[in-house]
């Protein structure tokens, strides 16, 4: 037999929870855009997405909190894997490091 917790929470807990519940559903419903995967941006470019300098940029990538892909001598990043850091980064309130 299943048994019921009742617990307290506030709305704002409540509504969190909810939504992660509700993104790690939808994902499994909706296909990924494939083109955003792989779309390559430049430091410049995450710089201004995360609103920081491109030496933070590349601070962020020593300490791998950010993974570049180099081609010839040059370094990128893929947009979705930019994404999903700046979400995490929005989504706790904060600064990443």
């Amino acid at each position: 037999m299943e048994q019921i917790i009742l617990t307290q929470f506030s709305i704002e807990d409540f509504k969190e929870m909810l939504q992660d519940c509700l993104k790690s559903e939808l994902k499994n419903y909706f296909p990924h855009n494939r083109e955003q995967e792989t779309t390559l941006l430049k430091p410049d470019q995450v710089a201004m997405l995360f609103k920081v300098s491109k030496v933070t940029i590349h601070q962020w990538t020593k300490q791998g909190i950010l993974k570049a892909y180099h081609i010839n001598s040059r370094k990128y990043y893929k947009k979705g894997e930019i994404l999903e850091a700046l979400e995490s980064q929005k989504k706790y309130n904060r600064k990443i490091l």
